[in-house]
Parts: C-alpha cells; structure tokens; sequence
C-alpha cells in the first residue's frame, strides 16, 4: 500500500493553532534529508512563507498590549492572588473546625485550577471565570460567605470583567487596521504547505520508494494529533459557546476576528473567528 501525507483543513484552527502546527510540519520537513534535497524550492518557499507569517502575527499581538490592557491583566492577577492567599491563610489559621473544613474545601477547590497570574491571559482569563463560578454556586457560596471571602470574590469578578471591557475596546479600534495582512500571510503560509504535500504525494503515487517514509510517518502522527486535539477541542469550545449564546453567561468583550480568506479551490468554507485574546496568546 502507497503511504501519503494525509489531508487536513487548516481552515479549522486559529491563527496560533496554524502557525504552530505550520512550524511544526516545516521542522519535520527539514529533518528529512531526502525530502530537504529533492523539495527544496518548495521548501524555501515554504519557509518564507512561514516567515512572514509568523512576523504578521507578532505585530498582532504587539498591537493588542496596550498598557492599559497589561494593566487590567496585572489588577486580575493581584486580585486573584489576594484570594488565593487568603485561602492559605485559612488553611493554616482556622477558629473552629466548621471553618477548617470549608477552608481545606476552597483550598482543593483552587489547586484544582492551578492558575498561575503570569500565565497568557486568555487561558488566565478563563480560568478565573470558571473559578468564581465555581466560588459563586450552591456548592461553596456558603463556604466563601462563611470565611468572609465574599468582597473579595466579588472583587476578582468585577477585575477580570473589566480586563474583558478594556481588551474589547483594544480590539475594536486595531483589528480593521491589523488583520487584512495577517489573513493574507496565513493563507500564502498554508498554500505553501499544501504545495509541498501535494507534491510529494503526487511522486509517492508514481515511484516506489521508502526514501520519504519516516517524513511522512512523522507528519501523519502530526496531522492525527492535531485533528484529536486541536481541531476536537475547536469544536466543544464552538459548540460551548453556541448553548452558551442562548443562556446568561460569561461577559464576552472578547470582539472576534473576521474569517479567514475562504479558498474555493479546496472545497471548504472557513467559519473561524477568532478572539482578541487567542491572538494574544
């Protein structure tokens, strides 16, 4: 049986998702030295191509850290922090064993999470989110009303609300100025990909050869891996959010990117948007 590169829509990861499993496939090129020597004006342009990428992307997420939304990011972090440290405190100093017990709640509670505030703010950003939902539901809404904690929850929320306010503002004043070359970058990188592949299969169909066969059992396991993983989980998060649209829930200043460039000649469509902070990652 002929092995060949499988097929994957890279239409269906976000601009970082692209990017990384771009700079994956094109380290997994450069491995192979059969490949690097009998493709290498595909893979020059491939590389190229990755670059510019890459370089858009970087003036993107520049863009977005504005001192005001580093600030916001840095008032979330202090903020959780102080929660965060309370909960030690309780754990060590505890008047009655009603209160320990509580205390040792919350603290299993928020080591569960494993939050850390210097962490990219988008996964921070949530976390916190589901944390004080948490903090705020019938199962410990006693717990953190009992150990006083309740102001200063309400002050985590009311932080991390207003980092999402100040990031919405950000987005909306850059994004018609920032995305038209990213989107045309990222295409012209992920054609370039497809330009390697599709030549390469297209020699595997004719020749009978193994000099490939390690690259192309490497970028297999990397295309399986990022269709479980990357492409799965863009999936719950959109379907998460499409039940989360028809409900009360999380503030969302998170403005979405516009699509990516659709190419007819693939036969799909992108739905992808993006948020601000995906970007900023």
């Amino acid at each position: 049986m002929i092995q060949k590169v499988k097929s994957i829509n890279v239409k269906k990861f976000t601009t970082a998702q692209s990017q990384q499993f771009l700079m994956n496939s094109y380290g997994h090129m450069t491995a192979s030295e059969k490949l690097s020597e009998k493709f290498a004006a595909d893979i020059s342009a491939f590389q190229i191509a990755n670059e510019e990428f890459d370089d858009q992307l970087k003036k993107l997420r520049v863009n977005l850290k504005t001192k005001d939304v580093v600030a916001a990011k840095k008032r979330v972090g202090k903020a959780y922090s102080v929660v965060h440290n309370m909960i030690r405190c309780l754990n060590i100093i505890s008047p009655t064993d009603a209160l320990a017990k509580s205390a040792y709640k919350m603290k299993l509670l928020i080591d569960n999470y494993q939050i850390k505030p210097k962490m990219d703010m988008s996964s921070l950003s949530d976390l916190i989110y589901n944390l004080t939902t948490d903090l705020s539901s019938d199962e410990y809404s006693a717990d953190v009303k009992a150990l006083g904690l309740d102001t200063w929850v309400k002050s985590l929320i009311h932080e991390n609300d207003e980092y999402l306010k100040v990031m919405k503002n950000r987005t909306q004043e850059m994004l018609p100025k920032g995305t038209r070359h990213l989107w045309a970058s990222r295409k012209k990188a992920e054609e370039a990909y497809r330009q390697v592949i599709q030549h390469l299969n297209a020699v595997l169909l004719v020749q009978d050869t193994t000099d490939y066969d390690s690259f192309v059992s490497t970028q297999n396991l990397e295309i399986q891996f990022q269709k479980q993983s990357v492409i799965g989980q863009n999936k719950r998060v959109k379907t998460l959010e499409e039940k989360q649209d028809k409900e009360p829930s999380k503030p969302t200043s998170d403005a979405t990117l516009p699509s990516a460039p659709s190419d007819e000649a693939d036969g799909t469509e992108s739905s992808q948007e993006e948020t601000s902070e995906q970007l900023a990652q």
